[in-house]
């Protein structure tokens, strides 16, 4: 069967569909049988039961809706979105319901996985009385030539294993062959691979950038990610999860339902869950985006505008870090997909809409509010009645770019009237009630207030546009760095500017384009805008967050205002040649795939690792460089300190360390950051690792904006060192002890 059409299993008869759907769940029931008589078969289960978590529920469900013939991707992405919807409200009902009716764990092995099975079998049940009819008419064809998809294939193992001889013997060798084989894809993409496999392409560089990052040391890494291990743990632990607890990450199902889910299902530590599952699933979003970028564009503009999104530091430094925006921006693309999914009829265009909304709502807290402000924003465009026809021919003469050479089919997408829009409109209205009852309900209505002390800071500062000093956007433009720092940072510059050029061919432009998506695009650049010029609205949301979720909608304006960029320059070579033409139009995408090559080289620290040359972000590739990734050594130091601390004292670490003291301990808030005013350093702890150690330094909290290394000799003479093991550290004040 080809491969295409194995991923499509809402298109088989029903009989074919029910019989495969019973041969996976026998192999679910036998892998863990296996388990249970100790003979553990290295990955079967995982592989099986991530298949049948992530998959199984929602393809069902897209057979009780009636959605057949979305093709392979759409396929794929809708029922890993419904999938995780499903898992998301059998958790938070059996943890309302079954503690009532005397089951006081409903997490434990045996309630759970029974749920579950049962849920999916009810489920299936419905799906036979909805669909039995169906009869595929659309049949697939084999792939001619394996060998691409095969080759392409390898490459995330290249990943793989290039990280494991990064963390086991330092040496980075074949994670610069896997970024330099990634860096000249827009080139090969050009040249040498049908259009065909692009959609594989992109799915299988967002999955190898996300593992060459996230399966750095054997343990997780980054800051948020240990309050998301600690909050999923406490479920696992306790089987139950206590939504009364007052912390933000504890109202977000993305981890506590998703995560000891999955955990309890593949029977796989949570720490390895968060490293490769989720990094696995946010895989799917430059996928989604391709899908996106191709309705409004081309598939070799989609490919560019993907690898320009994957290209940013974020997409690979950062996002590993943070699971459950990993899941929030995934069903932000799927709403996204939706806006532009004239296959679906409206009604269970609808449906699905509100489902994936409600799973944004519970999956990330800041990525929901930045994705209602981009709507709402989004909304009230409309109402402004701008003259844009009149404007343009009054004030701008601006070239026109011609699609039909590049193919762009803006042409298959007619105008929508205002109530017709799907996002833009009551749904809106939907959403933001849903947000506020579940953000005021839930954990103390923490969420809720950080949400009105965000907006009422925002607002309290406006008046203090373009200032460094309160301005995250406007500081990180007019920071002082080294060379290649600077020309990284340039890089950047440029691609806002050429983002600029799109967004702006977009408001003027004649072309018929979908009225709600560019609703969306304008409003998100307004947002991203915002995050550099507006005082505190960066910093209190994140400048990396805001960043990566504008370019969700806003990544193929990029290509399109270089283009537009080469248009505009080529005429005034023209002009200045009379009329002797010097830039050939067939050159056009080079000249962007080039710029992406070097985008890539820079921002992934290749170039860096090349020239020797330090950056930080660059722990894939240098194990000097002072990062959240922890060796082995160091992660013993810190279960040692943490089983033996005396309870009255107080450990204190550097900002790469606390995070990870927080997690093994596995309470968030009982230790505390160096701040190089430690209240009696003589009867208090202090956990160096390797850089510490080899420097003599530390990366500190000075104040609430200061954050520097500091140097630690003077603090060490009041100190007596109990535990060394050559990387890791633990001192005591001479006053202190176990």
């Amino acid at each position: 069967m080809p491969i295409n059409k194995l991923l499509q299993m809402n298109d088989w008869t029903i009989k074919r569909f029910l019989m495969a759907f019973i041969i996976i769940q026998l192999a679910v029931w036998s892998s863990m049988g296996l388990d249970a008589l100790n003979l553990h078969i290295p990955l079967v289960r995982q592989l099986i039961c991530f298949v049948y978590l992530t998959f199984i529920p929602g393809i069902i469900i897209l057979r009780i809706l009636r959605l057949h013939n979305l093709g392979s991707i759409k396929t794929v992405l809708y029922s890993v979105g419904l999938s995780l919807a499903t898992l998301m409200l059998i958790g938070l009902l059996i943890n309302l319901i079954y503690p009532a009716i005397g089951i006081e764990n409903p997490f434990s092995q045996t309630p759970l996985i029974s749920t579950i099975t049962i849920f999916i079998f009810l489920l299936l049940g419905l799906c036979y009385v909805r669909d039995e009819g169906y009869v595929d008419l659309n049949p697939s064809h084999p792939i001619n030539n394996p060998i691409i998809p095969l080759i392409l294939c390898l490459i995330p193992f290249l990943s793989i294993f290039g990280t494991y001889f990064m963390n086991l013997y330092e040496n980075s060798t074949l994670t610069m062959i896997l970024l330099l084989i990634i860096g000249l894809m827009p080139i090969f993409i050009l040249k040498w691979i049908p259009e065909k496999f692009y959609p594989l392409t992109v799915f299988i560089i967002s999955l190898s950038l996300l593992l060459h990052t996230s399966l750095i040391s054997s343990y997780i890494w980054g800051a948020d990610i240990n309050t998301e291990y600690i909050y999923s743990n406490l479920v696992l632990v306790n089987s139950h999860w206590n939504w009364t607890i007052t912390n933000d990450v504890n109202a977000m199902l993305s981890i506590v339902m998703i995560a000891p889910i999955y955990s309890v299902f593949l029977n796989l530590n949570l720490v390895w869950l968060l490293k490769i599952v989720y990094p696995t699933l946010f895989a799917l979003v430059p996928l989604g985006l391709f899908i996106i970028f191709k309705k409004v564009t081309n598939d070799k503009i989609a490919f560019l505008a993907c690898f320009f999104f994957m290209a940013t530091s974020v997409f690979f430094n950062v996002m590993p870090a943070l699971g459950r925006q990993e899941l929030a921006e995934l069903f932000i693309v799927l709403l996204i997909m939706l806006v532009l999914d004239t296959q679906i009829n409206r009604i269970s265009r609808s449906i699905l809409s509100l489902i994936f909304a409600m799973c944004l709502i519970v999956s990330h807290y800041g990525t929901t509010y930045i994705f209602m402000i981009i709507v709402v924003l989004a909304a009230i465009i409309p109402f402004l009645n701008i003259n844009i026809t009149q404007f343009r021919n009054y004030k701008f003469n601006i070239p026109k770019i011609d699609f039909n050479h590049y193919k762009i089919k803006i042409s298959n997408f007619k105008l929508k009237n205002y109530d017709n829009n799907l996002l833009v409109g009551s749904f809106l209205i939907f959403f933001i009630v849903l947000s506020i009852a579940w953000y005021v309900f839930v954990s103390g209505s923490s969420i809720f207030i950080g949400g009105v002390s965000i907006g009422s800071n925002i607002l309290n500062s406006i008046t203090d546009l373009m200032n460094p000093n309160t301005s995250q956007g406007a500081y990180l433009f007019q920071l002082n760095l080294p060379l290649f720092q600077s020309i990284e940072k340039y890089l950047n510059i440029f691609a806002q500017i050429f983002i600029g050029i799109g967004i702006i061919w977009l408001i003027f432009s004649k072309n018929r384009f979908n009225r709600e998506f560019k609703f969306l695009a304008i409003s998100s650049f307004i947002i991203a805008t915002g995050g550099i010029i507006l005082p505190i609205f960066a910093s209190t949301l994140n400048s990396d967050r805001l960043y990566t979720i504008s370019l969700l909608f806003l990544a193929p304006f990029f290509v399109i205002g270089f283009l537009k960029f080469i248009e505009i320059l080529n005429n005034v070579i023209i002009r200045v040649m009379k009329g002797k033409k010097s830039i050939d139009h067939g050159k056009f995408l080079p000249v962007i795939s080039i710029f992406l090559v070097i985008f890539f080289f820079f921002s992934s620290a290749f170039v860096y690792q090349i020239f020797d040359t330090q950056k930080q972000g660059s722990f894939a590739l240098d194990s000097n460089t002072d990062f959240y990734n922890l060796k082995d050594s160091e992660i013993l130091s810190i279960k040692w300190i943490t089983n033996r601390a005396d309870t009255n004292l107080k450990i204190y670490t550097d900002l790469y360390h606390v995070n990870t003291i927080n997690s093994i301990k596995g309470s968030n808030g009982t230790m505390e950051v160096l701040n190089f005013t430690i209240p009696d350093a003589k009867t208090n702890y202090l956990v160096l690792g390797r850089h510490n150690i080899k420097y003599n330094k530390m990366y500190i909290r000075e104040t609430n904006n200061l954050i520097r290394y500091q140097p630690i000799t003077e603090l060490k003479i009041n100190m007596s060192k109990i535990y060394d093991n050559g990387e890791g550290q633990v001192l005591v004040g001479k006053e202190g002890g176990l």
